[in-house]
């Protein structure tokens, strides 16, 4: 039951109405529960992905992040705290959901191997706007030149050295 904005009660069907923090339909979220070994051949299976990640559960009320670090694969526990929020075992921030812990190490390595990446159901998908970054930072090409000389190798790619309105950038 639920109140519009004028004070009225409506239902709203149970199929719409999901608890707070829960995971299912996140595409960093497995749905079937996993073992160790299942959740490392599944990155694996994807061309090992730099830092590419996915939750998952064992079957039991706990969950774990697995990430793909170059050829390993690392596991880290998840543990829901006495106060109802999680953190990684052994790090010092808590949270009040699955995704704000995973909002939260997406931007920050914080302790772990690497920053995550990109989840594990699109980890093999090309980079695309809106999806993988703000659209509003992509630049309009007609403005941007490459060099071709190549910088580094970054999380999304190849950088080279490029100019965008005469000013010197990297692109990847």
């Amino acid at each position: 039951m639920a109140y519009d904005g004028r004070g009225r009660v409506f239902y709203v069907p149970a199929g719409d109405v999901r608890v707070h923090g829960d995971p299912a339909g996140e595409p960093w979220f497995f749905p079937v529960p996993l073992s160790a070994l299942q959740a490392t051949v599944l990155l694996a299976s994807r061309r090992r992905v730099e830092a590419s990640f996915l939750v998952y559960s064992d079957g039991s009320s706990e969950y774990r992040l697995a990430v793909c670090r170059g050829v390993d694969v690392l596991h880290y526990d998840i543990a829901r705290n006495p106060g109802g929020d999680v953190s990684l075992s052994g790090h010092r921030h808590s949270f009040l959901s699955l995704s704000d812990l995973v909002d939260y190490f997406r931007h920050n390595r914080s302790g772990l191997a690497t920053r995550l990446g990109r989840p594990l159901s699109v980890a093999v998908l090309p980079i695309a706007a809106g999806r993988d970054y703000d659209s509003r930072f992509e630049l309009s090409r007609s403005h941007l030149s490459i060099a071709g000389n190549i910088i580094a190798n970054g999380l999304f790619g190849v950088v080279c050295a490029g100019e965008y309105r005469h000013q010197p950038v990297a692109v990847t």
